[in-house]
């Protein structure tokens, strides 16, 4: 061991960023020629779940910046620092800062089945924009209207299925 070397110091979600970057990097390899016809629908699910469970990820992280007025220095807002950082469309934008904050404050149970990969992001986009569309309601009629749309989900969007589009 050197003495005076430290190693740094790598958040959990970092460190776990860059496992996954380097599964990636193994996917990317890949030859998908090579997999079955069962194999190749078992890729297209799995990787449909990671796509949901990182875009929770990447919302929670939208919030927590939103929060911090992180795009003050530097940017209007969260989304101008978004799209600056990240080259993100200027709508695109907006509507994760909006979606982000949907599922951090008003439709939490959105966000916690986009993170368990139950819907994903353009049906929590959706559901967010259904339930804030919404008039003033009781806010036991919201949970079960958020739980209703939630499980539509997984009904509507099958192969072949009605597409939701708002």
């Amino acid at each position: 061991m050197s003495q005076g070397v430290t190693p740094p110091v790598c958040h959990r979600m970092l460190a776990s960023l860059g496992d996954v970057e380097a599964g990636v990097g193994g996917l990317a390899e890949g030859n998908c020629w090579s997999l079955s016809d069962a194999d190749l629908g078992r890729l297209f699910d799995r990787l449909a779940a990671v796509e949901s469970r990182l875009a929770a990820v990447k919302l929670a992280a939208v919030a927590e910046a939103d929060g911090r007025n992180i795009g003050v220095s530097g940017a209007t807002s969260t989304a101008g620092w978004l799209r600056a950082r990240v080259r993100m469309h200027p709508g695109e934008a907006r509507r994760t800062v909006a979606l982000a904050k949907a599922v951090r404050s008003d439709c939490a149970a959105t966000g916690v089945a986009l993170a368990a990969a139950q819907v994903n992001a353009e049906q929590a986009r959706v559901i967010a924009q259904v339930l804030g569309d919404l008039p003033p309601v009781d806010a036991a009629v919201q949970v079960k209207a958020e739980e209703f749309l939630i499980g539509q989900a997984a009904v509507l969007e099958t192969p072949g299925g009605v597409r939701w589009s708002v």
